[in-house]
């Protein structure tokens, strides 16, 4: 893995179409010459607001955007097109780096099978929906995590890594699954016969053709076609992953740093011993993807990690 210092063009076009409103108005503003009005698309984007919002008089949708810092003519351009030379991707690179390096990571070699990865469903687990379609994001994470540790020379179980993996696989495949099951519907009926899709449904193990065409559109080697058409969702992935990598690097380098402080505390001075599970999903996530987790050690310790200043509480 290694970091791009010049974004692919397709990638700066995902960045692009995936900027929030509060982002494209501070382009807006800083260079409107570079949007071109979308009257158009402006009124029935307008129409869909007064619907949902409830606004049925003409002067409270003013009064909303005004909310925003908009006249109703600056709608009309910040919907439009956007010329990506505006755009500058170090405003975005927290999780642009990450969405070009996993969109540009070596395909596996052969397109007609199924990528795969330690983290996948093994044995009597239940395979998680579309895992393999992430393995290049998994992968990117992953490596940058190990990168992460080097750094503070810190290491992290095998068992531990694979079930964080798997939670990270399940988090994408929640993002993502109406566009992979609208991707395998749609390949499916380009795919199959009537009797193929009878037979499908009638099986007890349908066939896995279609799907497997979806993880190569998806995951192989021209899925920056692919994501391209889903940038807001790329851009979803790429965040979960960069704040993935950072959760569990904060963990362990909060551990490192306050080992001594931590035996002394909780556990009357006894070391606890090496990390063996991080259980968490006990409380929301926050803060870039923070939350609160249990630490269990060798010794069967447990801890209670909040990824905040306990001062407050």
């Amino acid at each position: 893995m290694t970091e791009a210092h010049t974004i692919d063009p397709t990638t700066l076009d995902i960045v692009a179409r995936s900027l929030t409103v509060p982002e494209r108005l501070a382009i807006l503003r800083r260079r409107p010459e570079r949007f071109t009005a979308d009257r158009t698309r402006a009124a029935a984007l307008k129409d869909i607001w007064r619907d949902k919002l409830g606004l049925d008089r003409v002067d409270l949708l003013a009064d909303r955007l005004a909310d925003l810092g908009m006249t109703e003519g600056d709608f009309d351009r910040l919907v439009g097109a956007l010329d990506v030379e505006a755009v500058e991707p170090a405003d975005h690179a927290s999780w642009s780096g990450l969405l070009d390096a996993a969109l540009a990571r070596p395909v596996d070699a052969d397109s007609t099978r199924l990528p795969d990865r330690t983290y996948f469903g093994r044995g009597d687990e239940q395979p998680l929906p579309f895992e393999h379609a992430f393995a290049p994001w998994i992968d990117e994470a992953t490596d940058r995590l190990a990168m992460r540790l080097e750094s503070i020379s810190a290491t992290l179980d095998p068992d531990i890594l694979r079930t964080e993996q798997r939670s990270l696989v399940e988090n994408l495949a929640q993002l993502a699954q109406d566009a992979m099951s609208h991707e395998l519907r749609i390949t499916k009926l380009a795919t199959y016969s009537g009797n193929d899709l009878a037979l499908g449904f009638l099986a007890a193990t349908p066939p896995t053709t279609a799907y497997t065409v979806v993880i190569d559109r998806v995951a192989g080697d021209g899925r920056r076609a692919w994501w391209s058409q889903y940038a807001a969702l790329a851009r979803l992935v790429a965040v979960r992953c960069v704040a993935w990598v950072r959760s569990i690097a904060e963990i362990v380098e909060h551990l490192g740093t306050d080992e001594v402080g931590i035996a002394e505390r909780f556990f009357e001075g006894r070391d606890p011993g090496p990390l063996v599970s991080i259980s968490r999903g006990i409380a929301d996530s926050h803060n870039g993807g923070r939350s609160v987790a249990i630490l269990e050690f060798e010794s069967d310790a447990k801890i209670v990690y909040k990824p905040r200043n306990m001062g407050i509480d």
